[in-house]
């Protein structure tokens, strides 16, 4: 899989995608967090680490993957 780099995307959108997801998922990211995220599949992993998922019987990383790609499609408009 060839993940692309978040440098590639202009600094504006992507400092909107990711004060949606800190809306989103009631979270906040400071300041030297995302200094190593270097993909966009790092930063998916990041957040799915960072949230809080319901304990319920159904995968966690699944319940993260839905809930950022509708965070991301919502803010990419895809």
């Amino acid at each position: 899989m060839n993940e692309r780099e978040p440098n590639t995307i202009d600094g504006e959108d992507l400092s909107e995608l990711l004060e949606k997801v800190e809306n989103s998922f009631d979270i906040k990211f400071d300041d030297t967090e995302l200094a190593n995220v270097g993909t966009f599949g790092q930063l998916c992993d990041h957040i799915a680490n960072k949230i809080q998922l319901a304990n319920i019987d159904d995968c966690t990383t699944q319940q993260a993957f839905y809930k950022l790609r509708k965070s991301f499609s919502s803010e990419l408009k895809c």
